[in-house]
């Protein structure tokens, strides 16, 4: 079974990157339009697997590496040159199908959680500030921001640990935008851990319509209703339609609530048309937990120049969320424990930024930068396939977890001993892959701190099965 699972995550690598694939998406991309000292596949490997400083480091230092790594002397202009929209739709080209293959190859680990849910997926953003020049194209916010910025689009599911999607916008792009996307990929049993960002009642409604479940933060100026069980009448005994329904007030909801309680209501309608019924659960946080909260978000205001609201600011003091799952599924304490799982995806984008160093940007072409962009997608993508597929056999084998963190910054160290192998045989690879999981094993294993929960005993309280695998690659 476990080499069946190797065989597999080989053959699907392999299915990119060999040489004929390489060179049919190079002619097909018009990167490769005449014999050049330059191989489509070197370049891949010189961008992807060796290009974590490329938007850093002097032409003439590249011109080198590429000397040192391929017994190929290039000239800086010949490196210069070859940054070029023809590359970046190469690169882009490969990032798309390596992105396929990555989804395919974890699919195949795919597991149900107690046949309720069979894909967790969480959405966020991150960003990063790039140089004034790129303004034209990734345009930011400007004034006290930056003039030029990015914005990466991530659907991550967090049972497999696939990209689902990623995509690339300028730095302005609000995340609500990015919903008629996001509802492409809604299919029947998915759970949705939903941000603030992206709560809005048109797309909560489409998730449950589509069979999908969801769970959701609760803004501080979101409308709540609850029905009046005694609405005011007229004389002839019709019911007034402003006594319908009565206004909620979450921070009053909690009052009564001593540090750390919890209080749920059922059918709670959200939004003002008053359309939409949810589960209403909310808790009263520590005094700690909250001047931590108050000191985040006022350094939040400062950093994005943000004006102060006091009811925002008050909110601080609860967690309230919204969701349809039944309580039968999932009670309040669940719910609140399984949202905390949102957090998986920050350390995805500190693994992107920490070991990855995406946002590493120096002031180079345009071409330049979005080689080395969809460079870092692509080994990210490798690496996210290798770390994931090795998660379920050492879980599988050891009933442990490996730390993600770890398991990345591991991986991150072999990338150029996968670079000179790649395109061998599936031999050379599978041999690679067990002595990669072999040194997970030793150095990446999770431990909980403080008795934190850590992601599988959450999903082991709330009786979720995470890797009980239904389908195995032959």
């Amino acid at each position: 079974m476990v080499e069946n699972k190797l065989k597999h995550l080989v053959k699907g690598l392999k299915d990119v990157f060999s040489v004929d694939e390489i060179n049919k998406i190079a002619k097909e991309s018009k990167f490769l339009q005449r014999k050049s000292s330059i191989k489509p596949e070197d370049f891949l490997i010189f961008n992807t697997l060796h290009g974590e400083d490329l938007c850093k480091t002097p032409l003439s230092q590249l011109a080198s590496r590429y000397d040192a790594i391929f017994d190929k002397q290039v000239s800086k202009q010949a490196i210069d040159k070859r940054f070029n929209n023809f590359s970046v739709d190469f690169m882009m080209t490969i990032f798309n199908k390596i992105m396929y293959i990555q989804n395919n190859i974890l699919k195949n680990l795919e597991s149900t959680l107690n046949l309720h849910f069979e894909r967790v997926i969480i959405n966020d953003s991150t960003g990063f500030a790039l140089p004034k020049e790129y303004a034209d194209k990734f345009p930011g916010a400007g004034g006290s921001g930056s003039s030029s910025a990015i914005k990466i689009q991530l659907q991550y599911e967090l049972l497999t640990g696939s990209f689902m999607k990623m995509d690339v916008f300028s730095g302005t792009k609000a995340d609500a935008t990015y919903l008629e996307s996001m509802e492409k990929d809604n299919k029947k049993n998915d759970l949705k851990l939903a941000d603030l960002g992206y709560l809005k009642i048109d797309y909560l409604k489409k998730l449950q319509k589509n069979g999908a479940s969801f769970i959701s933060k609760v803004k501080s100026n979101t409308a709540l209703y609850i029905k009046n069980k005694k609405p005011e009448r007229y004389k002839t005994g019709g019911i007034k339609k402003s006594s319908r329904y009565i206004k909620l007030d979450i921070l009053e909801l909690s009052k009564p609530l001593i540090e750390g309680e919890t209080i749920e209501l059922k059918d709670v309608y959200v939004g003002s048309k008053k359309e939409f019924r949810s589960r209403l659960i909310v808790t009263k946080l520590t005094e700690e937990n909250k001047n931590k909260r108050e000191i985040a978000h006022k350094e939040n205001i400062r950093k994005k120049c943000q004006v102060f609201k006091q009811g925002r600011m008050d909110f601080n003091s609860v967690n309230a969320y919204i969701s349809n799952v039944d309580d039968k599924i999932l009670n309040s304490t669940q719910i609140h424990d399984l949202y905390t799982l949102r957090w998986q995806i920050e350390i995805m984008f500190k693994i992107w930024k920490s070991i990855f160093k995406i946002n590493e940007v120096k002031k180079v072409k345009v071409e330049r930068f979005k080689c080395f962009l969809y460079g870092r997608f692509i080994a990210l993508l490798l690496s996210s396939s290798i770390v994931f597929t090795a998660k379920n056999i050492i879980l599988e084998e050891i009933n442990q977890e490996i730390s993600e963190i770890k398991s990345f910054g591991s991986i991150f160290q072999y990338l150029p001993k996968l670079a000179s192998i790649i395109f061998k045989s599936e031999v050379h690879l599978l041999h690679f892959f067990k002595k990669v999981f072999l040194s997970f094993k030793r150095f990446c294993l999770k431990s909980s701190k403080n008795n934190k929960k850590i992601p599988i005993d959450i999903l082991e309280i709330i009786k979720l099965d995470l890797f009980k695998t239904e389908r195995i690659a032959s």
